[in-house]
């Protein structure tokens, strides 16, 4: 049965259209340090929530926009741990599978009429070049619960990428109270040492 080539070619396409047997593919390789991020803009579009921040020239995190987020007003001082962090984890952005994004897949994975998510982000390559910023949609959840699919605005593929990097980068909405609670001073703010939920 699997030498006749009308089923070698079903199962090509069957896999083809569900993902499977593909490379991981890493959304940002220009990213090789969350310090080349220098703005985050993530927002839930169900809640109409949203926090803006961008660093300042001391490299610090500052709000530059919020809505929806109480204790977070523009200017005021935040956790920089967090958002380090939801940089960090920009940057190891991996998708373990992808899609072509047709219309009827937008639909789909949960991107169309409207996503769940947005994250926005502007950043340097390791020059300094400045990118175009980034708008990445954020849909449904797998089936599994375990991703959520990632869509790059104006890009032909959706990505599913684990909860497990998207994660940081969502809790800047979802759990903004984090940002409130400055840590004490001994505290380390450096992404690398804090383990990825």
């Amino acid at each position: 049965m699997l030498d006749d080539p009308t089923t070698k070619l079903a199962l090509f396409l069957q896999a083809n259209e569900t993902g499977l047997d593909q490379a991981p593919v890493v959304l940002f390789q220009e990213i090789q340090s969350p310090a080349q991020i220098y703005m985050l803009d993530v927002r839930d579009i169900g809640q109409s929530a949203r926090l803006l921040v961008a660093r300042d020239e001391a490299a610090q995190w500052q709000v530059s926009q919020s809505a929806g987020l109480p204790g977070l007003e523009t200017g005021s001082m935040i956790n920089q741990q967090p958002v380090e962090l939801a940089a960090y984890a920009v940057g190891l952005m991996t998708a373990t599978q992808w899609y072509d994004a047709t219309s009827d897949a937008l639909t789909r994975y949960g991107l169309n009429p409207e996503p769940s998510f947005l994250i926005g982000l502007a950043a340097q390559d390791t020059t300094g070049v400045t990118f175009l910023p980034v708008i990445l949609e954020v849909g449904d959840s797998n089936p599994d619960l375990t991703a959520h699919y990632v869509w790059p605005q104006g890009d032909n593929r959706i990505y599913l990428i684990p909860d497990e990097i998207l994660e940081p980068v969502l809790s800047l909405v979802t759990n903004a109270e984090q940002l409130t609670a400055l840590p004490d001073e001994t505290s380390t703010s450096d992404p690398s040492e804090a383990a990825v939920p």
